[in-house]
């Protein structure tokens, strides 16, 4: 009878050396490394993404690493997988860049302004909430993701990404949306499922932990939004609410009108 073989996953955080371990355990094992990595599948940015050196690879047999072009397309389904996830933010695909004007290139250049605006990507928070939410629908499962805020200027000198403006409300309006429309399209409870980018990410100005700007407010926002699903029977109404990001007021009023609301067929109970 043939032995039935193993898979072992390896999942965990940019450089926490998954790849270094992959590699001992395959070699130990003698076993094979699948990459399930949705970038170290292209072939022309090999250094950026960090890919298995060739003495790496002539060590452990290595699939599914660098074998297609960044010019051409690539999805869940060609990788052969049943979903895939977002991963907020891609400031590649949004516009209104700040500061890229030639009138913010001469002041650069005299010293005005900063070089580090002109050599930056700086993009209002609620351009990338917008633009996530008009991405288009795609054929396959994919589940969304959210993310409260992003800055990976410590991470880069030049070309990083700073999303600025970024507040709880806007946030948890974000939020909001997603965990409707999950509710919504998601046929079973196993697929509703929401992602958040990211817990901890310090080093890239991406995290719900506490800091000193915002102290609790995002996990506050969090939790507050993730009420909606146990809501399922008095699921709020949205037709009638503006969904305008850059109107954070508004989620304050529309959580305070249904908080009072709550209150006041409790007492009519």
């Amino acid at each position: 009878m043939e032995q039935e073989k193993k898979v072992i996953l390896l999942a965990g955080p940019t450089a926490s050396g998954k790849s270094k371990l992959a590699l001992q355990l395959a070699k130990n094992l003698n076993g094979e490394i699948i990459n399930a990595d949705s970038m170290q599948v292209y072939n022309e940015i090999f250094i950026l993404t960090s890919r298995p050196t060739l003495q790496d690879t002539n060590i452990v047999k290595h699939h599914l690493y660098g074998f297609n072009s960044v010019k051409q397309k690539f999805s869940a389904p060609d990788f052969g997988f049943d979903a895939d996830v977002e991963f907020p933010p891609f400031s590649w695909q949004l516009g209104n860049v700040k500061y890229r004007t030639p009138i913010s290139k001469y002041l650069s250049k005299t010293g005005i302004l900063p070089k580090a605006f002109t050599e930056r990507k700086i993009i209002d928070y609620s351009d990338l909430v917008n633009g996530m939410l008009k991405r288009p629908t795609v054929t396959w499962q994919r589940f969304n993701c959210v993310s409260p805020s992003w800055d990976n200027s410590s991470r880069r000198v030049k070309g990083g990404s700073i999303f600025i403006n970024s507040t709880p409300e806007k946030y948890g309006e974000w939020l909001r949306q997603v965990i409707l429309k999950t509710l919504d399209k998601k046929s079973t409870d196993d697929e509703k499922i929401v992602f958040i980018n990211a817990w901890n990410e310090w080093a890239e100005g991406n995290h719900l932990e506490p800091d000193q700007k915002w102290g609790h407010d995002y996990l506050l926002m969090t939790q507050k939004m993730l009420s909606i699903s146990h809501e399922k029977t008095n699921k709020p109404n949205t037709a009638n609410l503006k969904e305008d990001i850059q109107a954070p007021y508004l989620t304050k009023l529309y959580w305070t009108f249904i908080e009072k609301l709550k209150k006041h067929l409790e007492f009519l109970k």
